[in-house]
């Protein structure tokens, strides 16, 4: 590999407290040569502190959604991806960084592994006691047996946007992030792109980025984000459908969505009317399978309202 340049994308919305340590945690690893910055309509100071930062570092971009509006962090991962140059694109939240040396394993791997279409590493979480622990779960798997294990569909493998680095055409592949999700867009992307490109682990022994621990903001929202679960489970069965993949992964994320829609304490956001809907739109995302084939439909139809 001649070179690695990295495009770096961050959305930005209210973070005047965090974004110039983000910015900075950036612009220090060797092989960002430009750093994308999304204004999602931001109503504080955070747009004035990245273009004061510009005018420090070429290697900056500011771009915003069209009438300044704020559009969500999928949106906003969106429309960076679409404005990157380069042939690497990596992630970060506004609210965190990087630590020294980020890509240097990363690096490798793609060097290493011309085939490899994205690596995924461990980040931790900082604490408001001031430790530092392990946010992302990363178990060694090969990469054609990534969509079985990643969670919530298997144990071994769970990793953040801070954590990935991957090739700009994949999203050519893949699709883009998911912009009617508040919540758990980027697990269904991952999901996406394990079925279709080749992902691989990276730095698993240490945390190449931290995550701020906060106690605001969507995270926080128990009742959107266990909505938002279900739905992306719906949408990544969509996902299998349309792209036509294998009934043994068709099966296993039927056999998820089931259970988180009627059997697990996310069901009581899916209870009467609302239960029958989403059964509904399950059945007919792919009806012929799910009625005749599927032996997960026939297990579950019995219990379908028990659990209200």
């Amino acid at each position: 590999m001649s070179s690695f340049n990295i495009s770096v994308v961050i959305p930005v919305y209210n973070a005047e407290n965090y974004i110039r340590r983000a910015i900075e945690s950036v612009l220090m690893q060797p092989e960002v040569i430009e750093l994308i910055l999304v204004d999602d309509g931001s109503s504080d100071n955070s747009l004035c502190i990245c273009q004061e930062m510009q005018k420090t570092d070429q290697r900056i971009i500011i771009t915003q959604h069209e009438g300044k509006k704020n559009k969500g962090a999928s949106a906003s991962r969106n429309l960076g991806i679409k404005k990157v140059t380069n042939e690497f694109v990596a992630f970060l939240d506004s609210d965190d960084y990087y630590l020294p040396n980020r890509f240097s394993k990363t690096k490798l791997c793609f060097e290493n592994d011309n085939s490899v279409d994205g690596v995924y590493e461990m980040i931790g979480i900082h604490t408001h006691t001031g430790q530092q622990k392990s946010y992302s779960k990363i178990e060694f798997v090969d990469s054609k047996d990534l969509f079985e294990n990643l969670q919530p569909i298997g144990e071994k493998v769970w990793f953040s946007n801070d954590g990935f680095t991957v090739k700009k055409k994949a999203f050519d592949q893949c699709g883009f992030f998911d912009e009617s999700l508040k919540s758990s867009e980027d697990t269904l992307q991952w999901f996406k792109m394990a079925a279709i490109c080749k992902l691989i682990p990276g730095e698993i022994n240490n945390f190449v980025a931290l995550s701020e621990q906060l106690t605001t903001g969507l995270s926080s929202n128990k009742i959107q984000v266990q909505k938002d679960f279900v739905v992306m489970l719906l949408k990544l069965f969509q996902y299998c459908k349309s792209r036509n993949l294998t009934i043994s992964r068709k099966e296993i994320v039927l056999k998820k969505l089931f259970y988180f829609a009627s059997c697990s304490p996310y069901n009581q956001y899916f209870k009467g009317l609302n239960k029958l809907k989403l059964f509904i739109k399950i059945i007919l995302t792919d009806p012929i399978y799910i009625i005749f084939k599927s032996s997960t439909f026939r297990l579950t139809i019995g219990n379908l309202f028990r659990y209200n």
